[in-house]
């Protein structure tokens, strides 16, 4: 499954809790998630310089966003490349 234009498939992962210096509950309306695959159109802008999503790459956004999608038992999330908040 490849997405298309904006869009940014992600899968989901629990929340890493004492990894970072910032925690963020799960009760505050994020949820956290892995990079699987993007559309040729997503991307992100940081430090003035446009980025292309990379496979692999951590991911927060907010719970209502996106699509959830279950494929072979795994957890997704089809997003727009806007509806996420931060990268790592």
């Amino acid at each position: 499954m490849k997405p298309i234009f904006d869009k940014v498939l992600v899968q989901l992962t629990e929340r890493e809790k004492n990894k970072s210096l910032i925690y963020i509950p799960e009760e505050d309306g994020y949820k956290t998630g892995v990079v699987v695959d993007f559309g040729s159109y997503a991307g992100y802008v940081r430090d003035n310089k446009y980025h292309d999503f990379e496979k692999g790459q951590k991911v927060l956004f907010a719970a209502g966003a996106g699509r959830e999608i279950d494929i072979s038992g795994k957890k997704y999330v089809l997003l727009k490349a806007t509806d996420i908040d931060c990268v790592e």
